[in-house]
């Protein structure tokens, strides 16, 4: 929703209005004409030149040729850099928060500006209608200096130096940072390989950034906002003083192209509710995340979480500025090749298809039976699949463990109900098996908070668990 309001927390279609006609007054000696705001409020939405026409009295031909020409032209010579339709967010998002911080000329964006804009509704950007004609992708070229890549000063760089698989997930989130999207969660469970995905991004893609900086949330006490944020505004920006605001920290992701990675988000969230809450102290992490969400910049965010925080699932659309993956194990090819690589051997490539439905695909889950495998087995792949390879062990119990030390009381119910189940079951079923006192509307809470932490499989409206989920619920404590 539009905001009617000037708040330096987002950047709105009626900012970018108020600010082109107070900067058009202030260089070229006009303001913003009915058309141009039509324009521009159509722009910021994504819509084609069509699209634009279709919702107003104008053609396709006259806003592109007569009107954009000259509008684009004339915002050019008044930033003082190049304006087009598929930048003029990131310029007037810039130029904006320069001025507000500089004050170089007042921003009366309140009573001044009475433009006539036509009553019309401008198709939604994030519906399947829209298909934009022009992406917002700052990052098309390398950049020519080098960039820098500031780790966390706590924690250790992630360890990629046996890395297996993910490309599809490498280039998917490669895309997205090209993309106009400026706020990704990379989530799943514990120890199924976020970190060193993102460490193996930031390798592949950090030419494209002036600055790349990594905060690890989890390695240590995570450090209160207001100080988290000065220490990122003052690496971007190592000229200023910065004093651990929001507002500071978008006027630095606007002047400069960074990629900032928050790793082990979950260590912000509280354990044993089912809500996405925050930790006492840190419930203004959730508004970070609504910020990074709604703030027009030239940089990107990435997150790493156990759990997809709400405020991301809420916001987040197919091809919007907020997305996210969840992480799921590891293909067969890479399980194959973790496998060769600690000296496996098989006769039968099945073999390896079934060590991955044993094992989930989780990398730990795939190393301790590769370890078994080599010890007991003299590393004969099909020898061990004779025998019990779903067993688990002490270490992925432990995993597993952290994992459910997290969970509501209502969300372990849920899990042991869905681990008597015979196979994937339906939402009513489910409701006949748990206490009465549990309606339809706690359960629908308790797994959509369970599909946040990728505990459960979700075959379109049937819910499930992995054998290894339930041989670890029926008994947690077998070694």
């Amino acid at each position: 929703m539009e905001q009617d309001s000037f708040t330096p927390d987002g950047f709105t279609p009626d900012h970018a209005i108020q600010f082109a006609d107070t900067i058009l007054r202030a260089k070229m000696g006009r303001g913003l004409t009915d058309v141009e705001a039509i324009l521009l409020r159509g722009a910021f939405n994504r819509a084609t030149y069509e699209q634009i026409a279709a919702a107003s009295s104008y053609s396709a031909n006259y806003l592109r040729q007569d009107v954009g020409n000259k509008f684009w032209k004339d915002l050019t010579q008044a930033l003082g850099e190049p304006v087009r339709k598929r930048n003029f967010q990131v310029v007037l998002c810039k130029q904006w928060q320069l001025h507000l911080t500089l004050e170089a000329f007042p921003l009366d964006v309140a009573p001044s500006l009475t433009l006539r804009l036509p009553d019309f509704a401008m198709p939604n950007a994030g519906s399947q209608a829209i298909a934009p004609e022009e992406t917002l992708a700052p990052f098309r070229q390398p950049l020519a200096q080098s960039t820098r890549i500031h780790w966390d000063p706590y924690s250790a760089a992630p360890d990629i130096s046996q890395f297996y698989g993910r490309r599809q997930e490498l280039e998917r989130l490669s895309q997205w940072l090209y993309d106009d999207c400026r706020l990704i969660t990379l989530f799943g469970v514990q120890g199924i390989g976020k970190t060193a995905l993102a460490g193996k991004l930031i390798l592949e893609t950090k030419n494209q950034f002036e600055t790349v900086i990594w905060r690890s949330l989890s390695a240590h006490q995570p450090l209160p906002l207001t100080t988290l944020l000065a220490d990122l505004v003052q690496i971007i920006c190592p000229q200023t003083h910065p004093r651990g605001t929001l507002v500071e920290l978008s006027q630095a992701l606007c002047a400069s192209a960074c990629l900032i990675v928050l790793d082990g988000w979950e260590a912000v969230l509280q354990t044993g509710v089912y809500d996405g809450a925050y930790r006492s102290g840190y419930e203004d992490y959730g508004h970070l995340l609504n910020h990074l969400g709604n703030t027009i910049h030239q940089s990107r965010i990435l997150v790493t979480s156990r759990e997809k925080p709400k405020e991301v699932e809420l916001k987040e659309r197919p091809n919007g500025p907020v997305r996210s993956i969840e992480l799921q194990g590891l293909k067969t090819s890479a399980v194959q090749s973790l496998g060769q690589q600690k000296d496996l051997n098989t006769s039968s490539d099945l073999d390896w298809q079934d060590l991955r439905d044993y094992s989930m695909g989780h990398p730990i889950a795939l190393e301790n039976m590769a370890a078994r495998i080599s010890t007991l087995f003299n590393g004969n792949l099909s020898a061990f699949l004779k025998q019990h390879p779903s067993t688990l062990s002490r270490d992925f119990r432990n995993l597993l463990n952290q994992q459910t030390d997290r969970l509501s009381d209502l969300e372990r119910q849920i899990l042991h109900h869905l681990a008597q189940m015979p196979q994937p079951t339906q939402v009513h079923h489910l409701l006949q098996s748990l206490p009465r006192e549990l309606d339809t509307e706690q359960v629908l809470e308790g797994l959509q908070s369970l599909r946040r932490r990728s505990l459960v499989l979700q075959e379109k409206t049937t819910y499930g668990l992995h054998p290894l989920w339930i041989q670890f619920l029926v008994d947690p404590t077998k070694p």
